[in-house]
């Protein structure tokens, strides 16, 4: 890639109506994203035509990085981006994992994302879940262990995801759940959520939680600082006979 230039991919409707899949455009130096957009659209007159059906606030602008654009970002000389009509879900911005303990979530990173993705973005929810030590029975609790369907998992969080984001209109979100044996303040779920205020974000968040605790395939066994242990079935505990 040559150093004063941009590589552009382009998807779908857009690559279709531009008639190729790159574009190439010359700049000087840093430059904001909506005035390279106008410059793309007033060089194309086919790519031009695409956004005005999609609609150029629905355009997901991504940089080789993966990480969401709006028009006041600033790109340089030597960047990839990606330019796409929203996927069939809706714009939002998803991302998920089923991981296994140990594995890190950069939640200041998701912070971050979710603040860019979009330009209407007016407030970002997160809920953190941790392992409890006591619990509201007075059981304390030695460990907790997560047993995971992890392919299944995996499609069933993303879904949830995609589902709440188009329901609240919501720009990002990202979903975790943990697996494996996690102790007393290890974390088990990260969740972000953004939108354009509180009203749709801790609504989404706060479903979000919820049928990934009653929807997702993850068993969890509680072991006990007396010895014991119990099943967490269909939320109820289950403890075995003696």
């Amino acid at each position: 890639m040559a150093e004063n230039e941009l590589t552009i991919k382009l998807y779908s409707i857009l690559r279709d109506y531009a008639g190729a899949p790159l574009l190439k455009v010359k700049i000087e130096g840093p430059v904001r994203v909506g005035d390279l957009i106008n410059k793309l659209l007033s060089e194309s007159e086919g790519l031009r035509r695409a956004v005005e059906i999609v609609g150029l606030e629905n355009i997901v602008i991504i940089d080789g990085a993966g990480k969401r654009l709006n028009r006041d970002s600033i790109v340089a000389p030597g960047t990839q981006l990606h330019i796409m009509p929203p996927p069939e879900g809706g714009s939002a911005m998803i991302k998920t994992g089923i991981l296994p303990k140990g594995a890190s979530v950069d939640i200041m990173g998701l912070v971050s994302e979710a603040s860019a993705s979009a330009p209407d973005t007016g407030g970002i929810g997160i809920f953190i879940g941790v392992v409890r030590g006591v619990n509201p029975d007075g059981s304390r609790v030695e460990k907790l262990s997560y047993e995971a369907a992890v392919e299944l998992a995996e499609g069933k969080i993303k879904e949830i995801a995609e589902t709440v984001a188009a329901k609240h209109s919501l720009s990002f979100v990202a979903a975790y759940h943990y697996y494996g044996d996690l102790r007393p303040g290890d974390i088990t779920m990260v969740i972000v959520t953004a939108g354009t205020s509180r009203r749709k974000v801790f609504p989404a968040l706060e479903e979000i939680v919820e049928r990934i605790k009653h929807e997702l395939p993850i068993w969890k066994k509680e072991y006990y600082i007396d010895g014991g242990f119990a099943y967490i079935l269909g939320g109820r505990k289950v403890r075995p006979k003696s």
